[in-house]
């Protein structure tokens, strides 16, 4: 299985539908739109040190796109645009 994996240092909120991710920081919110042919897996990290957590927060988020095609050649678009 081919991956691509995203990390995103801090969220508040983030969900997931079918070719999106959108993530919410202090009222902000940016849309991840993906190929449909991935899979988003979101996963929550929670920082036991606070030298990271003072910084980031109590958690950051990781952000795993997956998906069964594999290709030899080609590209994949990915845009992260902020939303109202």
């Amino acid at each position: 299985m081919s991956q691509i994996r995203l990390i995103f240092l801090h969220g508040e909120k983030l969900r997931s539908s079918a070719g999106k991710v959108c993530i919410e920081v202090k009222g902000e919110k940016v849309e991840l739109d993906y190929p449909s042919q991935f899979k988003a897996e979101l996963e929550r990290i929670k920082l036991d040190d606070s030298r990271l957590s003072n910084v980031w927060g109590k958690e950051i988020y990781r952000i795993t796109l997956k998906t069964e095609v594999k290709k030899a050649t080609g590209s994949y678009k990915f845009v992260i645009q902020q939303m109202k």
